[in-house]
C-alpha cells in the first residue's frame, strides 16, 4: 500500500464525515439508508479487501480514483462478493459507487 493510498487516521475519518455528508445533504438520502452504506462500506467491504489485501485497514484509506474503479472492477468479478451482493439487494456493489462520486471522496 503506497502512502497516497493510506491517509492517517484523522484523514480517514474526515472522508467518512464528508462522505456521510454528501449522503445526507446531496443524495438526500435516510438515515436507515445511510447506515446501511456506511455498514456496508466500514464492515463487508472494507473486510473483504482487506484479506484481499488491497488495503490495509479500510476502503476509505483509498485515494486515488484508478484505484477505488480498480477494486471496483475486482469486487464484481468475485463470485462470493457478486452473491453476498444479490442477497443484500446490491447494496454492497452500490455503496463503493456512492462513495466514487463522492465529490470530497477522492482528493
Amino acid at each position: 500500500m503506497s502512502d497516497e493510498q493510506a491517509p492517517n487516521a484523522g484523514e480517514e475519518y474526515a472522508l467518512k464525515e464528508y462522505f456521510i455528508k454528501y449522503m445526507e445533504e446531496i443524495k438526500g438520502l435516510s438515515e436507515a439508508s445511510i447506515k446501511h452504506y456506511m455498514g456496508a462500506l466500514d464492515t463487508v467491504i472494507s473486510r473483504y479487501l482487506k484479506e484481499k489485501g488491497l488495503v490495509n485497514h479500510s476502503i476509505f484509506e483509498i485515494k486515488s480514483l484508478k484505484h477505488l474503479l480498480d477494486v471496483q472492477e475486482i469486487l464484481k468479478k468475485d463470485p462470493d462478493f457478486v452473491a453476498l451482493n444479490e442477497k443484500g439487494h446490491r447494496m454492497y456493489q452500490r455503496a463503493p459507487e456512492l462513495y466514487r462520486f463522492c465529490p470530497w471522496s477522492i482528493v
